[in-house]
């Protein structure tokens, strides 16, 4: 039996790795256009609040500094 997958998670955070990379953030972690695989590791385990639908943010909701250094660990 396959594990059971949260469609709206993975789209969740592929939404926000699709933000990071278009403000520049993932850049030193791309290559021909695509991230590292350590990028998508790191994505799919690190800590990401929920957000209410219909309330504007002002950040990410999670600590990006914090994200970026996982991923240069890796």
């Amino acid at each position: 039996m396959q594990p059971r997958r949260n469609v709206g998670a993975v789209w969740f955070r592929a939404s926000l790795l699709g933000m990071l990379e278009m403000f520049g953030m993932l850049t030193p972690w791309t290559h021909e256009g695509v991230p590292t695989d350590e990028v998508f590791k790191v994505a799919a385990n690190f800590p990401v609040k929920g957000m209410p639908i219909g309330v504007p943010q002002q950040e990410f909701p999670f600590d990006v500094q914090e994200f970026l250094s996982h991923v240069a660990k890796s």
